[in-house]
């Protein structure tokens, strides 16, 4: 059943690129998401880990959180993101603007 489970559990990568070059400065945490992705306590702070920009940001689900989230049955199943710093901007050059983060919960409008 393990077997069954790990080969027809496929991977899952999701990446987003801006037109920023790459410095080669790296972040990575584990994202932590509970009762089988239902709820999310993962936040990113983008403009304290990269004052100059960020380049790319990719969340992925590595053998080391597939293996957690296998033992615990889902109901802890943690994602891995790596965010990849924009190098700065020649002198001269204003820098980018921040990113902003949309809001982490969603609330009706009446």
């Amino acid at each position: 059943m393990v077997t069954a489970l790990t080969l027809g559990s496929g991977c899952y990568r999701s990446a987003y690129r801006t037109a920023l070059p790459p410095s080669g400065e790296t972040y990575s945490q584990w994202n932590h998401f509970f009762l089988w992705g239902l709820i999310n306590t993962a936040e990113i702070n983008v403009a304290a880990v990269c004052p100059s920009g960020l380049s790319t940001l990719e969340i992925r689900d590595t053998p080391g959180t597939f293996l957690v989230s296998l033992l615990t049955l889902g109901l802890y199943s943690p994602l891995e993101s790596t965010t990849h710093c924009a190098s700065p901007p020649p002198s001269g050059v204003a820098p980018p603007p921040p990113i902003v983060a949309p809001p982490s919960s969603v609330e009706a409008v009446p």
